[in-house]
């Protein structure tokens, strides 16, 4: 179930980054963009975590 959770929390960030950058590149605005890389950031920290790794 954990796995579970991770896995939608990690596509919900990526998403979530998604259209943070298509909103603030239309809109030119500079804090959707901003948010976007925050959320990108947390998409790929997350990806990489040893926590997402199933134990041998």
């Amino acid at each position: 179930m954990k796995t579970l959770y991770r896995t939608l929390m990690i596509i919900g960030l990526l998403l979530a980054a998604l259209i943070c950058y298509g909103y603030g590149f239309s809109s030119g605005t500079v804090i959707f963009v901003v948010l976007g890389m925050v959320l990108e950031l947390g998409f790929w920290l997350g990806l990489f975590s040893n926590k997402l790794l199933p134990k041998s």
